[in-house]
């Protein structure tokens, strides 16, 4: 624990303190990016988002990636304070020019790779859980899911309900409620802030979708 604990301090050095690095689940990378431009004009401070899977990400900040502050689609998992920013929920979505017909049985079915990504993890338990029979196909992440979807490559994917856009249709949710934390991974006075302005402006991520 004490080598996780100096491998994340370490990042923060010899970077400008005029800059944050901030990586960022895929699903959530449109409201921090949104978040991180007021956070400039506020503080003076930019924010470089980098966006992906959860559990890559995860494993880049691991090995020394330099991030300031961590955001997960589910639990951060690392040392530090979490604070929760953001409720999702999953849901099923067609291409938004489909038939009506049921999802469960269709020939494809699109989820993030689980290995990958939290969207993943949740996507498989509720395949299970509703008994779908159709073939798998991943994505990197969930954005990816939802690409596939909104070209057709597949007859339904799991996303999130904030990821729905006007090119596909939700033809179920899912109650199971999935909160995304973010924790600060660097020593910088500035990740501190930032971490609070996320928790402050929550209505941003309202605005997007999430809860």
């Amino acid at each position: 624990m004490r080598y996780i604990l100096l491998l994340l301090l370490l990042p923060g050095c010899g970077r400008p303190e005029s800059e944050l690095s901030v990586f960022v689940a895929a699903s959530a990378e449109e409201t921090v990016r949104a978040a991180g431009e007021e956070f400039e004009r506020e503080e003076g401070v930019r924010v470089l988002v980098h966006a992906g899977g959860s559990i890559r990400l995860r494993s880049q900040i691991l090995r020394g990636a330099p991030a300031d502050v961590y955001v997960a689609a589910g639990p951060v998992d690392l040392p530090g304070n979490p604070e929760v920013v953001a409720v999702n929920r999953m849901v099923v979505v067609v291409p938004a020019d489909a038939p009506d017909r049921e999802w469960r049985s269709g020939r494809r079915v699109a989820l993030a790779d689980p290995a990958f990504a939290p969207a993943g993890v949740h996507a498989a338990r509720i395949l299970e859980r509703e008994g779908a029979t159709s073939e798998r196909v991943y994505g990197g992440h969930v954005r990816a899911v939802l690409a596939y979807v909104e070209l057709g490559l597949v007859d339904a994917g799991l996303v999130y309900r904030s990821d729905v856009t006007s090119r596909v249709r939700v033809v179920e949710s899912f109650p199971d409620r999935i909160e995304y934390e973010a924790v600060v991974v660097s020593d910088r006075g500035a990740a501190r802030k930032f971490l609070a302005f996320l928790v402050r402006r929550r209505d941003l991520f309202r605005k997007r979708g999430f809860e």
